[in-house]
């Protein structure tokens, strides 16, 4: 039996291993065009390809996806582009969190904020909000960890994103079950449940927020209700080819 067990985990191991191999070769293979047209494009056309670029780079290449990052910045603020001087903000904010850069990357996603509210960028608005929310669950500060993803709901909800909204909903009542409040972390998920299955766009995050669901019935010692959250997972996580999270499942 155990021997079975490990090679079913084995298994899935290998699986994701080829499925990340596979979705890194894309982004390389995406990075690549990108980087072509980037070199025989107007200047105008120049700040939204040096930001997508940088931000295929902010985890395999950290320092590239700064260097692109800073020089989509500094084209954008002279080409008065608005929306790609957000972006930039954004993607320098990231860089900066994932090097617990704290205070720098604070520096960038307020500003984001204070500029997207005046030029009525919404939706960068509710990244940097969930951006500061992400930095502070990762150093155990929920309470500002809290605030900042009740400020991406409100943002969400007054756009009508509605799968943001719901991957928002569904960080906040992470943040609660961090804190043993079980019965708001549960309400907070089932908000998000409904409005995944209200949405006609994409399912990606429903089948982590299935997990928190079965982790939250898993404490509550439910555990036929947490094994059916878990096994409705592995069906949406092998649908999205999810690898990460159907191991978790």
């Amino acid at each position: 039996m155990r021997q079975i067990t490990f090679f079913k985990i084995s298994s899935i191991f290998l699986m994701s291993l080829f499925g990340k191999a596979i979705l890194y070769a894309d982004v390389i293979s995406e990075i690549d065009s990108l980087s072509q047209v980037l070199k025989n494009a107007p200047k105008e056309k120049k700040p939204v390809l040096y930001n997508r670029i940088a931000w295929k780079y902010r985890n395999s290449n950290p320092e590239k996806s700064y260097q692109l990052a800073m020089s989509g910045l500094k084209l954008s603020r002279l080409l008065n582009n608005t929306s790609q001087f957000a972006f930039s903000h954004n993607v320098l904010g990231v860089y900066h969190a994932y090097q617990n850069n704290h205070d720098s990357a604070l520096y960038y996603f307020k500003n984001q904020i204070d500029f997207s509210e005046k030029n009525s960028l919404a939706d960068f608005e509710a990244y940097a909000y969930q951006n500061i929310g992400n930095m502070y669950y990762r150093m155990a500060l929920f309470d500002a960890a809290l605030e900042n993803y009740l400020s991406t709901e409100k943002e969400y909800q007054r756009i009508g994103s509605m799968s943001n909204l719901a991957k928002a909903k569904t960080n906040i009542g992470l943040v609660y079950f961090e804190k043993g409040n079980y019965s708001k972390a549960l309400n907070y998920y089932h908000e998000a449940q409904e409005l995944f299955r209200d949405s006609t766009a994409g399912k990606e995050g429903l089948g982590a927020l299935l997990n928190n669901m079965g982790d939250v019935l898993f404490e509550l010692l439910d555990y036929d209700k947490a094994l059916n959250y878990y096994e409705e997972s592995i069906v949406i996580n092998k649908e999205q080819i999810d690898f990460r999270r159907l191991c978790t499942s």
